[in-house]
């Protein structure tokens, strides 16, 4: 009995001691960032900074996947079904973890239930364009022409925050405006230069650009005070619609829910000791963006259940609904 008991207890610890080692080990073979949004894009761009950066400091290569399609939930379904091993990672924004939700009767996960998040990486601004031939160079001006000729918005997708942020726009300013969904931020731009659609809302690194070179027209932006870059642009708040401010553009990374903990603690420390360096910091300034990581994958997890409410509440007043 003793023997069978000292054999047992040997074969439970080898099998931590080999889980242990695995881990250890990790990663021992190509990893997956899954971005659910065409190549081109904010998160796509960010995702494959971050990726080069990682496959320098693991050596071994983190690839992008796009998945796009359903404002992100597509991308984000894929993750949440994917093996809790760590080689499969979600590059996620705000609208597949938490306004598609909200918002779909069915997106094919449960954000908490589903995911481990891991950190917020970064937080941008965005800007409200308009195409350069639309007669208006303002907030009220978008209003007053809208309420007289048919007016078009794109977004990135229903239930995107782009989606929340033209609903939110045209309920506050008593106006209105259809919904164009694009499955990326390439497409959406491209439409807006040529007039397809008449307004949008471009995060600044795909959007100073296009204002730059005249091929948009930039109607105010959604940092607390003017962008050196573009100090002709009024603030969100100087058009008198501060409120819209709460939407948020965020990057984040999150893994399939029962990744071993030990996994998500090193991306996590990794990650962020690579969001912090000078290098990164700098990349990210020079497309519009800030740096702005969680201080544990717990504090995520708490950022996550309060933007629930907030945008729980923003969708409840604005009436939004998605078909």
């Amino acid at each position: 009995m003793r023997k069978l008991l000292s054999l047992l207890l040997f074969c439970i610890a080898a099998s931590l001691a080999a889980g242990v080692s695995a881990q250890g080990q990790y990663p021992n073979k190509p990893v997956k960032f899954v971005v659910s949004f065409l190549a081109g894009g904010g998160p796509d761009v960010v995702a494959r900074i971050l990726a080069n950066e990682l496959t320098i400091r693991f050596g071994q290569q983190f690839i992008v996947e796009n998945r796009a399609g359903s404002g992100g939930s597509i991308g984000a379904a894929y993750v949440a079904k994917s093996a809790p091993d760590g080689y499969t990672l979600f590059f996620a924004t705000e609208a597949p973890l938490v306004t598609n939700p909200l918002l779909y009767k069915s997106v094919g996960y449960d954000t908490l239930k589903d995911f481990a998040p891991i950190t917020m990486l970064v937080k941008t601004a965005f800007y409200v364009i308009a195409c350069p031939k639309l007669p208006v160079s303002t907030l009220a001006e978008l209003a007053a022409h809208a309420r007289k000729t048919p007016t078009t918005y794109a977004s990135t997708g229903h239930g995107t925050t782009m989606n929340l942020a033209g609903e939110m726009l045209k309920k506050g300013m008593s106006f209105e405006m259809t919904h164009v969904p694009y499955k990326g931020v390439p497409p959406a731009m491209a439409d807006i230069m040529s007039c397809t659609v008449d307004v949008g809302f471009g995060a600044y690194g795909s959007a100073m650009p296009l204002i730059k070179g005249g091929k948009v027209r930039a109607l105010a932006v959604s940092t607390p005070a003017r962008v050196a870059d573009t100090p002709e642009v009024p603030t969100l708040r100087e058009s008198g619609f501060a409120s819209l401010e709460q939407i948020e553009s965020s990057f984040s990374l999150a893994a399939p829910a029962g990744t071993p903990q030990p996994i998500i603690d090193l991306l996590f420390a990794e990650v962020v000791k690579i969001m912090k360096t000078r290098a990164m910091n700098d990349k990210m300034t020079e497309r519009g963006i800030t740096v702005q990581v969680s201080e544990s994958p717990a504090e995520f997890t708490q950022w996550i259940i309060t933007a629930s409410k907030r945008y729980k509440a923003i969708i409840d007043d604005a009436k939004i609904t998605v078909e």
